[in-house]
């Protein structure tokens, strides 16, 4: 039940002046061919007879003008009668002749502006049969409109959609209707949508849609009279943009995208399982890494599973940096991340007043190198529902704050949860009515979807019944149906690799709020490795589950854990003000160090030495076997990983950072080479030097 588009062949007609040529010479030859085989001349009527019928039948449907019509009834009585005198004396007399050249060079000239003649008169006819075709479909949309109860409305005007690709075939997949609505409420229109639908007989997977017109006493029908839900959706790469430009979440069933500007937005997405809440999640995630201003955090208490796909091609050394820059599998590192970020949300309040005056704006000027951070949290009811702990509320808690208070300071919350529904959710209809970006998956339960959005106006099941199809309601708009993306592990690894190249690190004063535990956060994030594993009896592989973080500056103050390297890069730091305040006192100024960071470096290396003891040197030797070439950071940590797997090392792996640390404390001692480029690859000293290798502190390598 839709418009098929024109497939677009080549046009096998002649050109005018070709044409009139081609049928002269085609008079020609019959008269030649007839005189010659003694053709009676009666002959030439019943033939031209024949011809008249068979243009009749092609110009069918055609609209020719009354000049083109007059001309081409003269050429074929003409045509007749010199084709009868060919039959009855010959063709080759010199009048013969002469009089089909005389006829020939009369169609070349006046084919052409006949032809153009022509076009006018078929686009006129054209243009006044659209027309009525529309003034009919109007009036039978007006007829549709009074039996649903919507009296005196009346249809301004209709316009078709941008043909779409549906199973092959361009199709044009429904129209929009300009609808006064005859001091109907927009409310009104919306409630009888389902009626409408069934009173246009629309096919499955169709439907009509309201949304505001030009005013108050106008609304636009959204027509749609194919099912263009149910073709899935191509993720297609977007530029790099801004966390102030709108974000392309997927399609509206017209062909038209799904924009939304989520600075100001938080977002909620529920859906039960297996609808496409995952696929979805991942979309978003996607857009907010393509923002070269939007910093994410990934919590997935469910074991994780939701970010390492976006984490794995930085564990493997393809990207400098992670796509979420703190994740938690786990309650405890989740409470210190949502924690992080209240702390951040909050004292960015009174750290960007300046700004905000500077710009003229109530709303904190964020940038690459001041991003909104947005926490993603997936499988929410973990953190709120009923089956929650009191770690868990806690969590909650801290998360509907953020929420509640740290929206213009850039800090916001992604909340994603099974149902809409009773404790799910956090703080119940609270989360609900801060949110102003509500998604929502297919449901069973009309009811519920209601529940989500407030209004049950627009929600049919047939619209969502597919796996990645939602419903979208923006500022408490009436919730629209649309198709997502299909996101594949493939599509996620391109986009954390094509965003590395602008993607934001957190600002120095946030991650000085954030404390040890935004700076240790990869010591605790052994979790995300796959060394370990175990097998299940069906032979797949089980990724060991995140360990139990300890709180930040716990334990019996031995040296027995990843948290240590900071609080000794605390007290070396401590030791050197010390020093140097001594030195003043007593007269000498302070010998400043040739590398800035040359004294961090240093108790990096000693605090890493005595917190992972051989480590830090079977390191050394897997950068010596890495050969000439070198290696980065993270393909490095991963063959420390399984040579201390192998060896039988049960511990946590040394994370990523800590390895990097490492190389860049030997770079600074002069011990290994750096070679420039933005994947930081080095060489072990004892290698010869590269070509293109970094100067060290010392000038040399080895």
């Amino acid at each position: 039940m839709w418009q098929r588009i024109p497939n677009g062949r080549d046009d096998w007609r002649f050109s005018p002046p070709a044409g009139a040529g081609a049928t002269t010479g085609i008079l020609w030859a019959a008269g030649s061919v007839g005189h010659a085989a003694s053709v009676p001349a009666w002959w030439a009527w019943p033939a031209s007879a024949a011809v008249l019928v068979a243009c009749a039948a092609a110009w069918r449907g055609r609209h020719l003008s009354r000049l083109s019509l007059t001309l081409r009834a003269g050429l074929w009585a003409a045509g007749t009668v010199w084709l009868w005198q060919a039959l009855a004396v010959s063709p080759w007399r010199p009048g013969m002749l002469a009089a089909l050249a005389i006829g020939t060079v009369a169609a070349v000239l006046a084919a052409p502006a006949l032809s153009r003649a022509d076009q006018r008169a078929e686009t006129t006819a054209e243009a006044l049969e659209e027309v009525k075709q529309r003034d009919r479909q109007g009036a039978e949309w007006e007829g549709y409109l009074r039996t649903a109860g919507i009296s005196g409305a009346t249809v301004r005007n209709i316009e078709p959609w941008e043909p779409v690709e549906i199973r092959g075939e361009q199709v044009i997949p429904g129209f929009t209707l300009d609808v006064d609505t005859g001091g109907a409420t927009l409310d009104t229109v919306a409630g009888v949508t389902g009626r409408l639908a069934a009173l246009a007989k629309l096919p499955a997977g169709a439907g009509v849609e309201v949304t505001p017109g030009v005013d108050q006493s106008r609304a636009l029908l959204l027509v749609a009279t194919v099912d263009t839900l149910s073709e899935d959706l191509a993720w297609k790469h977007g530029p790099e943009s801004s966390i102030n430009s709108d974000i392309e979440l997927g399609q509206h069933r017209n062909g038209a995208p799904v924009l939304v500007n989520v600075r100001e937005r938080t977002m909620l997405l529920c859906g039960p399982k297996g609808r496409g809440k995952s696929t979805t999640l991942h979309g978003i995630t996607g857009r907010a890494l393509e923002q070269n201003d939007h910093l994410l955090i990934g919590i997935d208490l469910s074991g994780g599973d939701f970010v390492r796909p976006w984490m794995a091609p930085w564990l493997a050394g393809e990207t400098d940096r992670p796509a979420f820059d703190w994740v938690a599998g786990d309650v405890e590192e989740a409470i210190l991340a949502a924690t992080a970020a209240l702390d951040i949300g909050r004292a960015r309040k009174g750290m960007s007043a300046s700004a905000r005056q500077a710009a003229d704006t109530m709303l904190t000027p964020l940038s690459p190198s001041f991003p909104r951070i947005t926490i993603i949290m997936d499988e929410g009811e973990m953190a709120g529902g009923q089956d929650a702990g009191p770690r868990e509320r806690e969590l909650g808690r801290i998360l509907l704050a953020i929420v509640k208070e740290c929206r213009n300071s850039g800090v916001d919350v992604l909340f994603c949860s099974l149902r809409p529904v009773g404790t799910s959710l956090l703080g119940g209809t609270d989360l609900r009515a801060q949110t102003r970006v509500k998604l929502m998956t297919g449901c069973d339960d009309v009811a519920e979807a209601g529940y989500m959005f407030g209004t049950h106006r627009g929600l049919a099941l047939a619209d969502t019944a597919k796996p990645g199809r939602l419903w979208i309601s923006v500022d408490g708009a009436d919730p629209r149906p649309y198709v997502a993306p299909n996101m594949t592990p493939s599509i996620i690894r391109e986009i954390a690799i094509r965003t590395d190249k602008w993607r934001p690190a957190l600002d120095d004063a946030s991650a000085a709020i954030a404390g040890p535990a935004y700076a240790t956060r990869w010591e605790r994030a052994g979790w995300l490795h796959e060394t370990g594993t175990t097998t299940s009896a069906g032979g797949s592989v089980l990724l060991a589950p995140p360990p139990t973080p300890q709180p930040i500056g716990s334990g019996d103050g031995s040296d027995s854990g990843p948290g240590d390297l900071a609080s000794a890069v605390a007290d070396l730091d401590a030791s050197i003000a010390a020093l140097r305040a001594d030195n003043a006192a007593a007269g000498s100024p302070p010998e400043p160090p040739a590398d800035p960071d040359a004294d961090v470096l240093a108790g990096i290396a000693a605090a890493t030495t005595a917190a992972t003891g051989d480590r830090r040197g079977l390191a050394l030797a897997l950068l010596y076997d890495a050969g000439p070439g070198g290696i980065s950071a993270g393909p490095l940590q991963l063959r420390l990983a399984r040579a201390l797997a192998e060896a039988g090392d049960a511990t946590a792996p040394t994370a990523r950072q800590t390895v990097s640390a490492w190389l860049a404390a030997e770079h600074a001692a002069g011990r290994v080479w750096k070679r420039t480029g933005p994947k930081g690859i080095y060489v072990h000293g004892d290698w010869p030097r590269p070509s293109d290798a970094e100067d060290s502190d010392t000038g040399s390598g080895g």
